[in-house]
Formats: C-alpha cells, sequence, structure tokens
C-alpha cells in the first residue's frame, strides 16, 4: 500500500494506480476508501473499464447491487471482453433475485469460457426459479465438477432432485452440504431424510 501511495504521489492524475490502490483497498476491506480511489480514477479517465468494474464489486460489498450492475455495464461497454466483469454482471443479477437477466448474463459468460463455479451455480439457480429444473441440474453439475467442495451447488442440486421426486439423490446432496457447513441442508437431511 505504501508504494500505491508514493506511485499516487509522483502521478495524482493516474486513473490506473487509483485503481491498483483501490483494488488493494477493498481487499483490506476499506470498501469507502476503495470506492473514492475508483471514483477519482473515473473522473481522471471516464472510459477505463477496469475501474468501473472494480468499483462495481466494492459496490456489490456495500449492498448496492443497483450501482453495480450499472458499473458493470458500463465496464462491459468500453470492453465486452472482460470475462470477470460477465461473470460479476450474472452473479450481480441472481443476487438481486432477477433471474431472467442472470440467465442471460450467466449464459453469455458461459459462452466466454469462464471456469468460474459461482456463475453456474447462478445459472443453475436463475434456471430452477424459471422452471427448467433438468437445465439446472446440469449447471449444478458443472459447478461441482469446477469445485468439489461448492456447498451451495450440492444444497440447490438436491432441492432441484426433491422437486423432480428424487428424494434419495436430494439427501445424498443435502448430507453432503451439510458435512460442508450448510445448515439448512443438515436441517432438511434431518426433517427428510432416513
Amino acid at each position: 500500500m505504501v508504494d500505491l501511495d508514493r506511485s499516487f504521489q509522483l502521478n495524482p492524475n493516474n486513473s490506473q494506480i487509483l485503481t491498483n490502490r483501490g483494488v488493494t483497498k477493498a481487499k483490506l476491506g476499506d470498501i469507502a476508501g476503495s470506492l473514492q480511489d475508483y471514483n477519482k480514477a473515473l473522473q481522471i479517465d471516464p472510459k477505463y473499464a477496469r475501474a468501473y468494474m472494480n468499483r462495481a464489486y466494492s459496490r456489490s460489498v456495500a449492498g448496492d447491487l443497483h450501482g453495480a450492475i450499472k458499473d458493470t455495464l458500463d465496464a462491459l461497454a468500453l470492453d465486452s471482453s472482460l470475462k470477470i466483469a460477465q461473470a460479476n454482471l450474472c452473479i450481480f443479477h441472481g443476487e438481486n433475485s432477477d433471474f431472467q437477466r442472470a440467465k442471460i448474463a450467466c449464459e453469455n459468460s458461459v459462452r466466454l469460457n469462464t471456469l468460474n463455479p459461482h456463475v453456474y451455480l447462478t445459472l443453475g439457480v436463475a434456471q430452477e426459479n424459471l422452471g427448467d429444473n433438468i437445465s439446472a441440474l446440469y449447471n449444478f453439475n458443472r459447478a461441482i465438477e469446477l469445485d468439489k467442495n461448492f456447498t451451495n451447488a450440492y444444497r440447490n442440486r438436491g432441492v432441484v432432485f426433491e422437486k423432480l421426486g428424487d428424494l434419495p439423490k436430494a439427501c445424498s446432496d443435502w448430507k453432503l452440504a451439510s458435512s460442508l457447513g450448510s445448515s439448512d441442508a443438515s436441517m432438511w437431511a434431518k426433517n427428510q431424510c432416513r
């Protein structure tokens, strides 16, 4: 951080330095400070896609999902090749329970060859909420392939198995999710599984 502060003092109009400092502040838990740096970076260079993308993350952590989505869309308008921004757009829409937009954004992220298990989880949740349980299962499976300890993927796949009438598979997933720390999966396994 000291090096970034020194670089900023030497180059106060460098949006890249401000953005890098914002990233460091966010990693250290200083979300308000990171937002200040991203805002300054964007005042200097309003076409710096990476500053929008990183500010979107800090906004999401601060609970401003609408701002996070707007910044992500701005970043993608400036640079459509940003895989992380496309993945984040998928996740932000999912967190906002806008499942139709989440599905579209997640599918776009998948087309960019993402290996982010959270994208597949969010796509599965969106598909489940839109009534496409078979596609949801496929995407929960894909999330698990990418992260064998992905608690929420097992938990949600169990929910879909239950909806499809396969309680033994649902129980298996809930028990696994429970062993990985999911309290709701533990409760479901306890109440519905023998």
